[in-house]
């Protein structure tokens, strides 16, 4: 009776704080801001916080009762995370026995993967040095370089991958503003992405198969780009494939540490991606889907006890750490009504069958239009083909893209190809579980079949697609975010030309890389899109990415010429595609003055 009166005690007392005027808030809002060194001022100038004032009583009444129930449950919650501990332990022995079996069981796989990765590693080395790019440098200057609660709540742009965007905000505050740094989450996601396809489709197939797909995954040209772009995309991939290796294992097994695993990672994907809900609907539909089919070691009653739990958990996850966002950026379904629409059944679907053409045009790029082909046949024959793997007899790939391709016309989008980044790995698998299969029907001895997909086909096909990607120049001149070849060369001579009586302008593909190096440098030239700007300066500099085929006339406005004021654009320098034109200012047309 006691603890009851307590209860009602504490949590009445917590609500009061309901009843607080918003004011309140705002000033413990300033007093955390200019504790943290960010001044009053600053705030307001960069963030509405009326609306955090308002929500912030009820996260600190969240907080006083989940510390409470915590309190209350105290003895529940020990004996949970004991047990989960325990699972824990188990999680780790199974792993770690899986690949202690894999490299005692199949060596030279692995020293072919050895190979596969140190020669991926390269690839990716060699381009990760390349100028900024338009989507990299915005993403640093306008969220990733703010102090956290400004990075992380700004949503006005679905650009801002939260979670990578985190981590370049750390990578760069320990290492410094370098366009490396600011690459090296999404390099290292790149990276570790080619040993979890390797193991993942390993498990789920063969260790041809798993092999064969780490190579097709370390010369792929949309999965390289990315891997030295500044993007979430890559991370995202990676957290796809974990969630089909912990799909392997929680599909047959109750163990709370890899159930809490699959959850934490699909959170984390969320944080990264919006779009990682295609993800959770494809992996625990084929746990779904398996355990109806009688491929599963627990019922089905316990897989959907399991999954509803820990949906939930992601949901509520996911809700918490875009609270802020939703808050602070005020989210409506405008902000995403660019990544699909609704329209006739017939036109839509005419128009999702062309998207899906290209798309798989664009996970096969530089490759030439046979070695395409032949990828789509042995991914479509891939489909049809019957698991040879005891564990998982149902075909992942069927039950994966059936799932996706129901969401999909549900709601289709048709937006830039890289937010389906994440169908890389699962297109490149399936390629190589159809190669692998037609390989088992050819009547070849052992030592043969060994030497075929353990070395001359996994590193035939990487020579050959990573020839192509490095010929086909297809990552340094990928035009989807803004690449400006000649940004940091042409800041450089532009900080030593111009004064402070003059203007620089630009194009919007090459706009946020020319104001990251002009901030790198410290310089003060001007950069403006405003014609009165331009008007009142003594010169013009134009600066044109030709990668896009802009011209500088189309990048000043018609009254500057009409006027008279300033000559016609002259080119005064060129770098790798950029052109510098000078516009100079002449004589006054009606008074004659300067």
């Amino acid at each position: 009776m006691l603890l009851a009166c307590l209860t009602v005690v504490t949590l009445s007392s917590a609500s009061i704080i309901l009843f607080f005027p918003d004011s309140v808030a705002t000033a413990v809002l300033f007093s955390t801001a200019e504790f943290f060194g960010h001044s009053n001022q600053r705030v307001s100038q960069t963030i509405n916080v009326e609306p955090i004032a308002g929500q912030l009583k009820y996260f600190i009444v969240l907080v006083i009762w989940s510390m409470y129930l915590i309190y209350f449950y105290k003895r529940q919650l020990q004996q949970y995370f004991h047990n989960l501990l325990l699972d824990f332990r188990c999680f780790c022995k199974e792993v770690t026995s899986f690949c202690w079996q894999l490299f005692h069981r199949h060596p030279a796989s692995v020293y072919s993967f050895a190979i596969v990765l140190l020669l991926g590693f390269a690839l990716r080395y060699l381009y990760l040095f390349e100028p900024i790019r338009h989507d990299e440098a915005y993403t640093y200057t306008q969220f990733a370089q703010r102090p956290l609660f400004l990075g992380l709540t700004q949503y006005y742009n679905p650009g801002n991958h939260l979670l990578h965007t985190l981590f370049v905000h750390f990578s760069t505050l320990l290492m410094g503003n370098e366009p490396w740094t600011i690459r090296l989450p999404t390099f290292l996601s790149g990276l570790a992405l080619i040993p979890a396809v390797f193991l993942t489709f390993t498990r789920l197939f063969s260790v041809h198969v798993g092999l064969l797909t780490a190579a097709l995954v370390a010369s792929s040209s949309p999965l390289i780009e990315y891997s030295v772009n500044a993007r979430g995309y890559c991370l995202q991939s990676l957290f796809f494939v974990l969630l089909i290796a912990l799909a392997t294992i929680v599909r047959n097994s109750e163990n709370r540490a890899a159930w809490c695993a699959f959850s934490l990672t699909a959170v984390l994907g969320l944080a990264t991606v919006p779009t990682t809900i295609y993800l959770c609907a494809m992996t625990v539909g084929w746990i779904f889907f398996s355990t109806l089919f009688d491929d599963s070691k627990l019922g089905l009653l316990k897989i959907v006890k399991l999954i509803s739990g820990h949906t939930l958990v992601i949901m509520l996850a996911t809700a918490m750490f875009y609270w802020p966002v939703a808050v602070v950026s005020e989210l409506h379904h405008e902000l995403l009504s660019h990544l699909g629409g609704f329209g006739s059944t017939s036109i839509q679907l005419s128009r999702s069958v062309t998207y899906l053409q290209d798309l798989t045009l664009y996970l096969t790029r530089d490759l030439p239009t046979p070695m395409t082909f032949i990828f789509g046949m042995m991914a479509a024959l891939s489909l049809f083909m019957k698991s040879t793997n005891r564990l998982h007899k149902h075909n992942f790939f069927l039950i994966a893209m059936l799932i996706f391709l129901c969401l999909y016309l549900l709601h289709p989008v048709y937006y830039y190809f890289r937010i389906w980044l994440f169908l890389t790995p699962l297109f490149l698998g399936a390629t190589a579980y159809g190669i692998v299969a037609i390989g088992s029907h050819l009547a070849l001895s052992a030592g043969l079949h060994r030497m075929l997909f353990l070395w001359i086909i996994p590193l035939g096909c990487f020579f050959l697609c990573s020839t192509f990607v490095f010929t086909s120049n297809g990552v340094r001149h990928a035009t989807d975010t803004g690449t400006f070849l000649g940004g940091e060369i042409a800041t450089r001579y532009i900080t030593e030309l111009a004064d402070t009586s003059d203007v620089v302008t630009t194009g919007i593909y090459s706009s946020a890389n020319l104001r990251y190096y002009l901030d790198k440098l410290n310089s003060t030239t001007k950069l403006t899109w405003s014609a009165n700007e331009m008007a009142s300066s003594n010169r013009i500099l134009i600066v044109v990415n030709t990668l896009y085929r802009e011209n500088a006339v189309d990048l000043i406005e018609d009254t500057l010429f009409t006027t008279g004021l300033f000559s016609r654009p002259v080119l005064d320098a060129v770098f790798d595609h950029t052109e510098i034109y000078i516009m100079e200012r002449q004589d006054d047309p009606i008074n004659g003055n300067s």
